[in-house]
């Protein structure tokens, strides 16, 4: 009694080392404030303290009636911690009287706060697909020294999740927390491209926006362009819309993130009216998958592109309706379509590929289009599986 602290949390922190030396957790219980609204005594309890009070009623069904646990078990040590001027605090009742056994094994340690840069870092990394168990982990690794429990890394991990939601209710919502971000880079001079799309009721039916490095990727690197959706991937079931160029180094580059109420050819239209603007040209080829309206789209918008299709997905849509038509012979065309397109030199597949000509015009139709080798849509099918990981599962 009468030691002096020159503050309650250094107070704090000694009482709780002290008792878990001897075996015991103790927590901060009570803590009353003077007329100014200031804390002027902190009351430290063990983690024992209190009566319990059982909910259920032996008399209603005693066999229905399970053991419960409490770690209450009325035990009355504690310690009152008092303000005497400025910051300085002093310990005025200390009262060891355990009525239990230890809680803390020999050797072992009890479950402390959580640090101010614990809970940053945790709330910061709580927004990816961590598992609680791999911020544990993480922080064992950049933060050693104070171990949390798994269920208060949870309970960090929740409550920056809820204030992130609760920022963007505050703004209106998904839609304009987005756009008052993009508009505060614009009051900075950042050069960044975005349009909304409405409905008739004025209902905001999709975004879409390109940042400053990706305007200046897409008028760099125009000549391919890449397009596909990836669905299920926000609460409101908007596809994700995503296009990607190919850069001087054969890397997928991302020109600009849209989502979409419909994938109707008015929709389509708008994207990529959006993206030619921002671009200042259309590309010289498209690949896409075999969408119709995003055909359809693409011919509107963009007439003078050549338009190529996913193999990927023209291999499943030949299954589909051709395999029926061909009947017995389908295997046979199926086994002798790629037998050309896996020759195993250039000359093969001009012996092979010559003898297809007889029959298929594709070569000649495609033959005078640079590319870059792409044959499918999988750049953008991996950057969905990207988006896939960060959001998670399905909504």
């Amino acid at each position: 009694v009468g030691t002096v602290f020159k503050s309650v949390d250094e107070a704090r922190t000694a009482i709780f080392s002290i008792k878990e030396k001897l075996g015991h957790i103790w927590k901060t219980n009570q803590s009353k404030v003077d007329v100014n609204g200031h804390v002027r005594k902190v009351m430290l309890h063990c983690h024992h303290s209190g009566t319990h009070i059982p909910v259920h009623l032996n008399d209603v069904d005693p066999s229905d009636l399970c053991r419960g646990r409490s770690i209450r078990t009325s035990c009355t040590a504690h310690v009152n911690v008092n303000r005497i001027q400025g910051n300085l605090w002093h310990l005025t009742t200390v009262d060891c009287s355990h009525n239990h056994d230890r809680e803390v094994p020999v050797g072992g340690s009890a479950p402390h706060q959580p640090t101010p840069a614990q809970q940053e870092l945790v709330s910061m990394l709580s927004m990816e697909k961590f598992s609680r168990a791999q911020l544990s982990k993480i922080l064992q690794q950049q933060l050693p020294g104070n171990p949390l429990e798994l269920s208060q890394v949870s309970t960090i991990m929740n409550k920056a999740r809820f204030d992130a939601r609760q920022e963007v209710a505050a703004m209106g919502g998904d839609i304009p927390a987005i756009l008052k971000y993009i508009r505060e880079q614009l009051s900075e001079g950042q050069d960044w491209c975005y349009d909304i799309l409405l409905n008739t009721q004025q209902k905001v039916t999709g975004i879409w926006r390109m940042s400053p490095v990706q305007v200046k990727l897409a008028h760099c690197y125009w000549d391919l362009l890449l397009n596909d959706n990836s669905y299920n991937r926000n609460l409101y079931g908007y596809p994700t819309n995503i296009g990607i160029v190919v850069a001087g180094d054969g890397m997928s580059q991302n020109v600009w993130y849209a989502f979409h109420e419909s994938e109707d050819i008015d929709a389509h239209n708008w994207v990529f009216r959006q993206y030619i603007d921002a671009a200042g040209w259309p590309p010289l080829a498209l690949f896409i998958d075999r969408h119709p309206s995003l055909i359809v789209s693409a011919t509107i918008t963009m007439p003078l592109t050549q338009q190529f299709y996913c193999l990927h997905h023209l291999d499943g849509n030949i299954t589909k309706h051709l395999q029926p038509a061909l009947g017995r012979d389908w295997e046979s065309f199926k086994s002798n379509f790629w037998l050309v397109y896996q020759a195993v030199s250039p000359s093969n597949f001009d012996i092979k590929w010559s003898s297809l000509l007889q029959y298929f015009w594709a070569w000649a139709w495609i033959s005078t289009v640079f590319t870059a080798g792409i044959r499918t849509t999988g750049r953008p099918e991996s950057e969905n599986h990207v988006t896939k990981l960060l959001s998670g599962p399905k909504q």
